[in-house]
């Protein structure tokens, strides 16, 4: 399954992607997320050029 990047989330600060998971009922970081975002993930996953939107949907059963 390809999923080409989308820029959603361009330009959110840094503290927002944190706040973002920790609001979230399962927050996934991709794998080239900051420290502090994957910190805060209940899930890491692959980069996003590696399929990790993929392998997170599938991780979780959503596909």
């Amino acid at each position: 399954m390809h999923l080409p990047y989308l820029h959603a989330l361009d330009g959110i600060p840094f503290d927002g992607y944190v706040t973002m998971l920790e609001y979230a009922g399962i927050g996934v970081a991709m794998g080239n997320a900051c420290d502090a975002a994957k910190a805060a993930a209940d899930y890491v996953t692959d980069d996003i050029t590696a399929d990790g939107l993929a392998k997170a949907l599938a991780h979780f059963g959503l596909i």
